[in-house]
């Protein structure tokens, strides 16, 4: 069956022997208002248990590689485990991976740090943001407890749209080292690992 947002197909899945309903959104040029809409939709759902409602398993992501727009990326794999080993301990074999891949998360087994890794997006940040830069030819700020106390916040700023209003708006890598470490060795080891990511990102 074909809707006004994608298609809605009955299928059976044969390793649990059930059968599901499978929704294929037809994202069109991959546009933020798209996104955020079946984000938003399935997110919404994901919260609802209900005889009347149905359930949501999972929800991935497919479409033609090799557009810059998170709509076809995973967070997880912009930070390969080398350039992850910046963080002290890190453990680069069991990341915390988030919904629909879109944010990834890694812990420290020998110190108490952590690195989270999302896509995100709004408004141009701007000098209060943090200090501005360039990462791996991208504009990036960084801002010591930019994300909270003992913290370090890298956004590289690596898309541009309009948004629903016209507004210039864009999409970002939002890094996050927090822990027990001085606030420069937290932005050091953002900004190592924003640039990494940032490099990965072009390659995709």
């Amino acid at each position: 069956m074909r809707g006004g947002m994608g298609e809605v197909w009955l299928a059976y899945d044969k390793d649990l022997g059930r059968r599901v309903v499978l929704k294929r959104a037809m994202a069109g040029d991959g546009s933020a208002t798209a996104f955020d809409r079946l984000r938003a939709e399935a997110r919404a759902l994901a919260q609802f248990s209900h005889p009347h409602v149905v359930t949501l398993y999972d929800a991935v992501r497919a479409g033609k590689r090799g557009r810059t727009t998170s709509w076809h990326q995973d967070a997880c794999s912009l930070l390969a485990p080398s350039a992850l080993e910046v963080v002290p301990g890190v453990d680069v074999d069991d990341p915390d991976i988030g919904f629909g891949g879109w944010d990834c998360e890694w812990g420290s087994s020998t110190r108490k740090l952590a690195v989270d890794l999302s896509f995100d997006r709004g408004q141009p940040p701007t000098a209060e943001d943090g200090t501005p830069t360039r990462l791996g030819g991208y504009r990036a700020f960084v801002q010591p407890e930019g994300d909270g106390e003992r913290t370090c916040l890298a956004r590289v700023v690596y898309r541009s749209y309009p948004d629903q209003n016209g507004q210039k708006a864009v999409e970002m890598l939002h890094l996050v080292v927090a822990g027990e470490s001085s606030a420069d060795q937290l932005c050091t080891m953002a900004q190592r690992l924003a640039r990494s990511a940032a490099d990965a990102l072009r390659t995709v």
